[in-house]
């Protein structure tokens, strides 16, 4: 199947109770869990802590990124990221910094949860690579971004974002586990096929498209979004894909996307009225979306997803 699902984690509101829902068997979470990388932290700190809490640009610029992870240079370098940004920030707003250290006594638990949430997307996609993530220091902000290295969380933002989950655990896996990433060759094409059809909605599509952002994104649910990734953003010279992706619904929903098929000429591939998956048997249908992705959709005679 044409999409690549590459990266990421689901949340566990937006796999397990809409749109997004199980239709494989379930299967083990990965051996050992999510790779979380924590080393670009310790050189951050230990730079920090020499100079007194000042650092200087030169130190953090060759010290500290120059040195850093494939994740914290991608991030830097997509980011705006710099020694001298970061000086600028903790010259603004020092006390994040100095409290962010905190956040990382709450790793362990966030890898057991995000372990069992890498473990709900194999559910859906058996196929898929679970990208490492790097958690680093910024300039402040943002708090993450998904590229070709896989996740990167910026320690001292999200430590300091307490207008999110209070909790610090929560938020940690609430924001590393919210998306995927599939690569296709016309992102365009893709999330206007997935909003008309799916209803899935359309994000900053107006900013990709005027090259202020890298890639388009639709929203499933409140808390999930499938980052569609173009060509150059692709971690090779052809898309790595699954063997199709399954979005489980109500009733009512399936038949109107059916007649929707209908009405667009767009041929159903399969059929399967007994189809057995994690939540029993239920009735499938299957049909090719851009790139000739297989894309199934189920739904079961005794789910409450529509309650």
């Amino acid at each position: 199947m044409p999409f690549s699902v590459r990266t990421l984690a689901i949340s566990w509101a937006g796999i397990w109770l809409l749109t997004a829902a199980p239709c494989g068997p379930a299967l083990a979470a990965p051996p050992g869990g999510p790779l979380i990388l924590t080393k670009d932290v310790t050189r951050f700190y230990q730079i920090y802590d020499s100079s007194g809490a000042h650092p200087t640009a030169n130190q953090l610029d060759h010290s500290y990124i120059d040195q850093g992870s494939d994740g914290l240079r991608q991030f830097a370098k997509l980011r705006n990221v710099s020694g001298a940004t970061i000086v600028d920030a903790i010259k603004k707003r020092p006390e994040i910094y100095a409290d962010a250290r905190r956040c990382l006594t709450a790793l362990p638990a966030v890898k057991r949860r995000l372990t069992a949430a890498f473990g709900k997307l194999a559910q859906l996609y058996p196929e898929a690579n679970f990208a490492p993530v790097t958690v680093l220091v910024g300039r402040g902000k943002p708090i993450g971004i998904t590229n070709a290295a896989g996740v990167s969380i910026g320690l001292e933002a999200l430590c300091a974002a307490n207008f999110m989950e209070p909790d610090i655990e929560d938020r940690f896996v609430h924001t590393i586990a919210h998306d995927f990433v599939l690569e296709v060759s016309d992102p365009v094409a893709a999330a206007h096929f997935l909003r008309d059809l799916l209803d899935f909605i359309s994000v900053r599509l107006d900013e990709y498209r005027s090259g202020s952002a890298p890639f388009p994104s639709v929203r499933i649910t409140e808390r999930l979004v499938v980052d569609l990734f173009p060509p150059r953003m692709w971690s090779g010279d052809q898309p790595r894909n699954p063997n199709h992706v399954c979005f489980a619904m109500p009733r009512e929903r399936f038949e109107a996307v059916a007649a929707k098929l209908q009405e667009q000429s767009i041929p159903v591939t399969k059929t399967d009225e007994h189809n057995f998956g994690a939540r029993g048997w239920g009735h499938s249908l299957y049909f090719d979306g851009p790139n000739g992705v297989s894309i199934e959709i189920r739904h079961y005679s005794s789910d409450r997803l529509g309650q």
